[in-house]
C-alpha cells in the first residue's frame, strides 16, 4: 500500500461546520461595515456638494463670461458681413464696434484683422480706433492662416499681450465676402477684471482657473501683479506657495471624489497640515481644457474626516481578524481543488505538462485524493490517443457537439504528399533508419499543416495526407492551404538539398494540391471510427502530386496544384509551370517559385 493510499482521508463534509462557523461570525460584519459606509457616504455627500457648489460658482462667472463673447462676436461679423458695409473704411466702422465694444460687460476690446496692415482695435470705454502694428500682434500670420483654411471660430490660446502688458484671451471669428476671408474679428477679454471677480470668494478657499495644468490663467493675485514676457505665469509664478504645490506627490481623498469634481490633497511641509485642491475640468474654450477650482487648509475638515477614518480602521481590523480566519481556512481545504480544477483546464487544453503540475499529490480530503488520481488517469489516456489521432482534430472535436462528426459533404483543400525514389532509399537499411528519416520529414511537415488552421488526416506509409475545412468549415481553406503549402516546400528544400548532397539516394519530395467537395465524417464501425475524407478531390490531389513524376526539372522539392486551385487563388500564371492534364481532363501546374 502506497504513503498515499495509507493515510487517513477525511471528507470534505468534515470541514463544513467549521466554514458554517466562519459564516456566522462574519454575520457580524455587515452591521459593522453598513454603518461605517452609510457615515462615510453621509460625510463624502456633504463634502462634496459642497466642494460643487463652489465650482459651479466659479464655472457659472467664467462661462458666464466667455459664452458672452461668443454670443457677441458672431452679431459683429455678420454686421461686418453685409454688402452695404465698408471694412476698409475705418472710419465708417468705428461706431458701431465701439457700441460693440461697450454692449457687453464681457467684451474688453475688439479687433478687425485684414490680410495686410495694422490691427484695428476698438477698448471698451474707448475714445477711438486705436491701429497695432502687425509686428506687435502675436502670431498675426497664423491667425490669418487658420482664419483662411477653417473659416470658422476658435479660441486663441491666453497670452500676455504685447500692446497692453496684460493677459487676454481672444475669440476669432473670419469674415467672409462674397466666398472669400477678408478679415478676421477678435473679441478680447483680460484677466484683471475676472481676477478681481474671484477675490469676492470665501476668505478659507483660494480659487483658481489653470489653462492646461501647469499654467495659471485666473488668481486673486494676478489683480494686483505686474506680468512681464508673453507666456502665462506657472503655478510658482503667482505668489502662491500652496498652488505651487499642487501636482507635487498628490494623494487621493479618503472620502473620494464627485461625479463632477475631482479632488486630492498634498502635504505643504507646514507640520502635519496638508492642502485640499478641489478641482473640475472645462472644455470648449480651445484645445487644451481648462481646470477651474480651489484649494484650502485640511484642517478645516479635520474633525469630520477623523470620525470616518476611526469609523474605517475599526471596520477594518474587525474585517481583518474574520478574513485572516477564514482565509486560512479556505486555503486549506479549497488548495487541492483548486489545483484539481487548474488540472481540468489543462486537459480542456489538452496540455498533459501543465496537467501534471497540478495534480494533487497528497491529500486527506478522499474526494480529492479519489479526483486527483481519475484525472490522472485520465490524463495519461487521452495522452497515449493522442499520438493516433492528429492533434488539431482532437481539439477541434472536443469543442464540437456529437452531430458535428457525422458523414456529410464539405467544401475543402487536400494536400498530398509523396516521396520519389522512397524503395530505392529504403532498401538495404535498417527499420530503425527508415523510420527515424520519415519521422524527421513529417516532423517538419506537421506542425506547419496544423499552424495553418489544417489537420494529418492519415499517414500513407512514405508520404501523408492533410485536409483544411474538416471538421469545422473554413471559407478560407483553399488559402490557409496554399500557404501551408508554401511554407513546407520553403521548410524542406533546404533539407532535402542537404540529403542529397550526403546520400544521391535520397528520397524527392512531391506535394499535390487540390480543393473540391469531399464527404467528410466518421467512417468505420461502432467499435472503430476515424474521421476522414473521401471522394473525388483526396484522388486529384494524390493525382497531382503523381503529375510531377519526371516533371520536377531541378526541384528538390515539388509543388503541383490544379485548376481549380489555381481559380479560387488567383495565381499568377508565371509562377506555374503546365504539365499534362489529369485523366479526367483537370489542367495540373508545376509552382515553379
Amino acid at each position: 500500500m502506497t504513503d498515499i493510499q495509507a493515510r487517513r482521508t477525511l471528507r470534505a463534509i468534515h470541514i463544513v461546520p467549521i466554514l458554517a462557523g466562519l459564516i456566522l461570525l462574519a454575520g457580524l460584519l455587515p452591521v459593522t461595515v453598513g454603518g461605517y459606509i452609510g457615515v462615510r457616504n453621509n460625510t463624502a455627500k456633504l463634502l462634496n456638494d459642497n466642494r460643487d457648489a463652489v465650482l459651479d460658482g466659479l464655472e457659472e462667472q467664467l462661462r458666464s463670461s466667455l459664452n458672452n463673447l461668443a454670443a457677441q462676436v458672431p452679431l459683429i461679423v455678420r454686421h461686418l458681413e453685409r454688402p452695404e458695409v465698408d471694412v476698409d473704411d475705418t472710419s465708417s466702422i468705428t461706431a458701431f464696434m465701439k457700441g460693440a465694444a461697450t454692449s457687453q460687460e464681457s467684451l474688453e476690446a475688439i479687433g478687425y484683422l485684414q490680410a495686410e496692415g495694422p490691427l484695428r482695435r476698438w477698448t471698451r470705454g474707448g475714445t477711438d480706433v486705436e491701429l497695432v502694428e502687425r509686428s506687435r500682434v502675436v502670431n498675426v500670420d497664423n491667425i490669418w492662416s487658420i482664419a483662411k483654411d477653417t473659416r470658422r471660430p476658435i479660441w486663441s490660446e491666453p497670452l500676455i499681450s504685447r500692446v497692453t502688458g496684460r493677459g487676454l484671451i481672444a475669440y476669432r471669428h473670419p469674415v467672409v465676402r462674397g466666398g472669400d476671408v477678408v478679415g478676421v474679428v477678435l473679441g478680447v477679454i483680460n484677466w484683471d477684471s475676472k481676477s478681481s471677480m474671484l477675490m469676492s470668494q470665501s476668505a478659507n478657499l483660494v480659487p483658481f482657473v489653470l489653462y492646461g495644468r501647469d499654467n495659471v490663467f485666473i488668481h486673486p493675485n494676478m489683480a494686483s501683479m505686474e506680468i512681464t514676457g508673453q507666456q502665462l505665469p506657472g503655478l510658482d509664478g503667482v505668489s502662491d506657495p500652496d498652488l505651487a504645490l499642487m501636482w507635487k506627490d498628490p494623494r487621493p481623498t479618503a472620502l473620494g471624489n464627485s461625479e463632477r469634481s475631482k479632488v486630492h490633497w498634498t502635504w505643504t511641509g507646514r507640520g502635519y497640515e496638508s492642502r485640499v485642491y478641489a478641482y473640475r475640468e472645462i472644455a470648449g474654450y480651445g484645445v487644451t481644457p481648462w481646470l477651474i477650482g480651489y484649494h484650502q487648509s485640511s484642517l478645516e475638515t479635520f474633525r469630520v474626516r477623523w470620525v470616518v477614518q476611526a469609523i474605517f480602521y475599526g471596520s477594518i481590523a474587525l474585517v481583518i481578524i474574520c478574513v485572516a480566519i477564514s482565509w486560512w481556512l479556505a486555503r486549506r481545504a479549497m488548495g487541492p481543488v483548486v489545483q484539481i480544477a487548474e488540472a481540468a483546464r489543462s486537459l480542456e487544453k489538452l496540455d498533459f505538462a501543465g496537467v501534471s503540475s497540478h495534480i494533487v499529490q497528497s491529500s486527506r480530503l478522499k474526494e480529492v485524493s479519489d479526483t486527483s488520481h481519475a484525472l490522472q488517469s485520465a490524463a495519461r489516456a487521452l495522452q497515449r490517443f493522442q499520438t493516433y489521432v492528429p492533434r488539431a482534430l482532437v481539439a477541434q472535436v472536443m469543442t464540437m457537439d456529437t452531430d458535428a462528426t457525422r458523414a456529410a459533404d464539405r467544401e475543402v483543400t487536400v494536400l498530398f504528399m509523396d516521396l520519389a525514389g522512397y524503395t530505392r532509399f529504403s532498401e538495404g537499411r535498417s527499420a530503425a533508419d527508415v523510420g527515424a528519416y520519415l519521422n524527421g520529414l513529417f516532423g517538419c511537415v506537421g506542425p506547419l499543416v496544423e499552424a495553418h488552421g489544417g489537420a494529418i488526416d492519415k499517414y500513407t506509409g512514405d508520404g501523408l495526407m492533410a485536409v483544411w475545412g474538416a471538421p469545422i468549415a473554413d471559407p478560407h481553406h483553399s488559402g490557409r492551404a496554399w500557404e501551408a503549402a508554401r511554407a513546407i516546400v520553403a521548410a524542406l528544400r533546404e533539407r532535402v538539398a542537404a540529403e542529397l548532397a550526403a546520400d544521391p539516394n535520397t528520397c524527392l519530395v512531391r506535394f499535390g494540391l487540390h480543393s473540391g467537395r469531399v464527404l467528410a465524417g466518421d467512417i468505420g464501425f461502432a467499435g472503430r471510427m476515424d474521421y476522414t475524407v473521401i471522394g473525388r478531390t483526396v484522388n486529384m490531389a494524390q493525382r497531382a502530386q503523381a503529375a510531377l513524376r519526371g516533371n520536377m526539372g531541378n526541384d528538390v522539392v515539388g509543388l503541383a496544384v490544379t485548376a481549380t486551385v489555381v481559380r479560387a487563388l488567383d495565381l499568377p500564371t508565371k509562377r506555374l509551370r503546365e504539365l499534362p492534364e489529369l485523366a479526367d481532363g483537370e489542367g495540373v501546374y508545376h509552382v515553379i517559385d
